[in-house]
Order: C-alpha cells, then structure tokens, then sequence
C-alpha cells in the first residue's frame, strides 16, 4: 500500500510512509521473536515453560506432581493446531498453572501422558482388553 501511495504523493510525504512501514516491520519482528522464544519442554523429570526475550521467565512443574492436563480447543484452536494446557497439580500453588497457544496440543498431552507412566509415577492410562 505505501508504495502505491509514493507514487501520488509528494517527496516529502513519501519518507513519513517509509517511516511508518519501517515502524511497523521493527514491531512485527519484535512480536515474532517474541513468540519464538516461548518455548514448551517436557523432559523425563519435569514439564517446563521458558518464555522472554532479553529476560527470560520460566516456570516449571516435577513431573510427580501432575495430577490432571486439561486440553482446551477453541473453534480457531482446532483449524489452526493449536490449543491451551492447564496443568492440576498436587501442590496448592505451583509455578506452571496454563500454557496458552501450544501447538499439536493432542500430540503433546499424549507424550506427556507417556512420559508419566514410563517415569513409573502412574499405570497405564488405557485399559488393556481382557480375553474373556
């Protein structure tokens, strides 16, 4: 849109539109290293969110203490692939509550699933079919 505008404008107008589209690709890459740096880990040992960009905040939970993951969807979640994780714990207060906008949330909570019960914390978490 800018540079069709520069072709109709004045000189002097035309740095005021490069000005404002250089603004605005500094913001856009700003908030996409943002969100690049949002980063969701599941080791053997624990789950754990690290997000921030020159300061970085991270939140973590032992894998022990995960009693419940709900998975929420919306409409737009589900086109796009992506969902929110809120985590119960068995400690009243706990640094990793909800994880928003995790991508392949199903695939996610499935690996977490697994990695709780090959950690030995739990038994399985599907019925084995019985030959009865």
């Amino acid at each position: 849109m800018f540079v069709v505008l520069g072709f109709f404008v004045v000189m002097k107008a035309g740095w005021f539109c490069f000005g404002v589209g250089g603004v605005l690709l500094l913001w856009a890459g700003w908030k996409a290293l943002g969100e690049h740096m949002d980063r969701f880990v599941l080791t053997n040992m624990r789950v754990f969110r690290v997000s921030g960009v020159f300061s970085q905040t991270a939140a973590t939970m032992p894998l022990n203490r995960v009693l419940d993951i709900t998975v929420r969807k919306t409409l737009a979640g589900r086109v796009l692939g992506y969902g929110h994780f809120v985590f119960e714990s068995a400690a009243q207060d706990q640094g990793l509550k909800e994880i928003s906008y995790v991508p392949h949330p199903d695939r996610l909570d499935l690996l977490i699933q697994e990695q709780v019960q090959r950690a030995g914390l739990r038994g399985k978490a599907t019925a084995e079919p019985s030959n009865g």
